[in-house]
């Protein structure tokens, strides 16, 4: 796994995350179905925090799909807050400490899943992941010529264009084999 950062502009906060694996389960036969396992690990550069959330495996015999756990850290190694929850539908976090804001033990849901509509009906997209293969003119600029998001036949899918997407793939076949 590799890292990656975010930097918040307006809070001028900058961290460090490591992603948990992510397996595709019954990709030939059966129901598709997607697993995060492992952690998910976030630092602050300045060191005042940190978060280690754990995404359980799922078992043959245990329902852990979709189970997380882990705890916020200060700077000295102390748990603040303990998160849990199902990365899918909700994370709650509990506090260990107290501050100006928050007493000991109470509990506050930080995420909850909101359904947002569906904006493709032909893959049940909905705008986030139509958003993932948009391509701006700025992006254009910087995207490799090879990037598969230039592809026609990807775009033509995309939109459902079946019948345009079977004769152009019927013209590259030709172009292929003379």
């Amino acid at each position: 796994h590799g890292q990656s950062h975010i930097y918040f502009e307006e809070t001028k906060n900058h961290f460090f995350y490591t992603n948990p694996c992510t397996r595709i389960h019954n990709v030939i036969f059966g129901t598709m179905w997607m697993e995060h396992y492992g952690e998910l690990n976030i630092r602050s550069i300045n060191g005042s925090c940190s978060c280690l959330v754990t995404f359980k495996q799922c078992g043959y015999f245990q329902w852990t799909q979709y189970d997380i756990e882990g705890y916020v850290v200060d700077k000295n190694g102390k748990k603040c807050i303990k998160l849990e929850g199902r990365w899918d539908s909700h994370i709650v976090g509990t506090w260990l400490v107290s501050t100006p804001s928050v007493k000991e033990g109470e509990k506050i849901t930080l995420w909850k899943y909101q359904a947002s509509p569906i904006v493709n009906e032909y893959y049940n997209f909905r705008a986030f992941t139509l958003s993932l293969n948009e391509c701006d003119p700025i992006m254009d600029k910087l995207l490799l010529p090879t990037d598969s998001r230039r592809r026609l036949d990807r775009l033509l899918l995309e939109k459902g264009d079946i019948m345009i997407l079977k004769s152009d793939q019927s013209i590259k076949k030709c172009r292929e084999f003379t």
